[in-house]
C-alpha cells in the first residue's frame, strides 16, 4: 500500500515539475513529452547510424578494401565497432552525459547498443564487459564514469559480467577533446594499468567508451588488457568521430 502510494506521488510530481518547467530537446530545444525523452522526433530521426562499409577489425570506413587506420596503426584488440557518426543530436546527448550531470542519458544510449548488437549480432560471444577508467580526480568532480554507466546497463541485459576490478588509471591525463591527433597518443601514453592478480585467461572482454575518435585511448587501454591474456578483446563505442 504505501509502495503504491509513493508511486503515485512521484507521479504526480513529475507531472507537476514538468508542467512547471516544461521538457525541451537537448538538441533543438522543441518541446518534448516527457524529459526522460532527451530527444524530439526529428532529432531522434537524424541519430547517423554507421551504415556505410567499414573496416571488419577497426570499424573506420573504407573505400577499395584499404583500411588506412588499421595501416597507419598497431591494432591491439581484435574488433572495434561504433554505432554513430559523432555529430550532431548523438554529439549533443554524449556532451551532456559527461559535462552536464545528466547520468540517465546513459541509460538511453545503452538501449540504443543494446538494439544495435541485438540486430547486427556481434560480440556474442563476449563474456565481460568493461569500461575505460576514469582517474579518481576526474570521476569524484562529474560524479560517475558515463561509460561504466553504460557498460554497466548492457551487461544486466545481456546477462554478461560487468567488472570495473580489471584497469585503473594511473595518470590524471589533459582531456583528449581539447588536443590534436599528434598529441593524443602521447597524452594516454602508460595512462592505464591492469590490476594486480586479474586473470583473463579465455574469456572475450567487451571494453566500451563513449567515443572513438583517434582511437588512442582504448589501444592504450588494450594494451594493458593483454597483459591479463584474455581470449578476444572487443571495443565498442557510441559515437566515432
Amino acid at each position: 500500500m504505501e509502495k503504491g502510494f509513493f508511486s503515485l506521488l512521484h507521479i504526480f510530481l513529475s507531472a507537476v515539475f514538468d508542467l512547471i518547467f516544461p521538457p525541451v530537446c537537448l538538441h533543438c530545444n522543441r518541446r518534448i513529452v516527457r524529459q526522460t525523452e532527451y530527444l524530439c522526433s526529428e532529432c531522434e530521426a537524424d541519430l547517423h547510424l554507421l551504415t556505410n562499409i567499414q573496416c571488419p577489425v577497426c570499424g573506420f570506413p573504407i573505400q577499395d578494401q584499404i583500411c588506412f587506420y588499421c595501416q597507419e596503426n598497431e591494432i591491439l584488440f581484435d574488433r572495434a565497432v561504433s554505432i554513430y557518426e559523432y555529430k550532431g543530436p548523438i554529439r549533443t546527448l554524449i556532451h551532456y552525459l559527461k559535462f552536464g550531470d545528466m547520468p540517465g542519458i546513459a541509460g538511453y544510449l545503452s538501449e540504443k547498443a543494446l538494439l544495435f548488437l541485438e540486430r547486427n549480432k556481434i560480440f556474442m560471444d563476449s563474456n565481460i564487459i568493461t569500461a575505460i577508467p576514469l582517474h579518481s580526480v576526474r570521476k569524484r568532480q562529474r560524479g560517475y564514469n558515463q561509460s561504466s554507466l553504460i557498460a554497466q546497463h548492457i551487461a544486466g541485459k545481456m546477462k554478461w559480467c560487468f567488472r570495473t576490478d580489471i584497469l585503473f588509471r594511473k595518470k590524471a591525463t589533459v582531456p583528449q577533446a581539447n588536443l590534436i591527433k599528434a598529441k593524443r597518443r602521447k597524452n594516454v601514453e602508460q595512462a592505464f594499468s591492469i590490476k594486480k592478480l586479474v586473470d583473463l585467461k579465455q574469456q572475450n572482454i567487451l571494453l566500451l567508451d563513449d567515443v572513438f575518435t583517434t582511437g588512442a585511448t582504448v589501444q592504450a587501454a588494450c594494451r594493458e588488457l593483454k597483459k591479463a591474456h584474455p581470449g578476444k578483446i572487443y571495443v565498442l563505442t557510441i559515437g566515432r568521430a
